[in-house]
């Protein structure tokens, strides 16, 4: 679990870090060949991750500052997102693994479950491994889009 939620923590840091120069109207260009923009990819990551990542764990989804819908599978782009929004968005990406690594230290220590159970089921979860493809799919789009914007 430890190695999966690393792998994810360091890829979303790559894509802030790769996207953090962006205008506002550059994150929302929609390029041509593509459906959809690379604030949309970024909102889609954090929004589609989370159902996935807390869909079989004893926690709840986190609400955030911004309207998540726009961002759930099968959508598309569809208004203009703003730098407050986009901040919004930016913040809880970086924010989403440490949040999730301090709920399952939190709920160890409480119901006095080794981690080692916890992590063994969470890496045997099928969502759980499809979060890694997910994310990488959207990473690749959004650095095919970097190209483009």
């Amino acid at each position: 679990m430890t190695n999966f939620l690393d792998l994810i923590d360091n890829m979303r840091r790559t894509l802030l870090e790769k996207t953090e120069s962006l205008t506002v109207e550059q994150l929302n260009t929609i390029p041509y060949g593509f459906n959809n923009n690379i604030v949309w990819n970024l909102g889609h990551i954090l929004v589609v991750t989370d159902e996935l990542l807390y869909k079989n764990s004893p926690f709840s989804i986190p609400s955030y500052e911004f309207e998540t819908t726009g961002f759930k599978k099968g959508t598309k782009p569809d208004t203009f997102i703003n730098e407050r929004e986009i901040s919004l968005i930016r913040s809880a990406l970086a924010e989403t693994v440490p949040r999730f690594r301090k709920l399952i230290n939190d709920y160890a220590t409480t119901t006095q479950i080794n981690l080692i159970e916890i992590f063994e089921k969470f890496n045997n979860d099928k969502s759980v491994q499809f979060t890694l493809f997910h994310e990488d799919l959207h990473l690749t789009t959004i650095f095919r889009q970097l190209k483009l914007v």
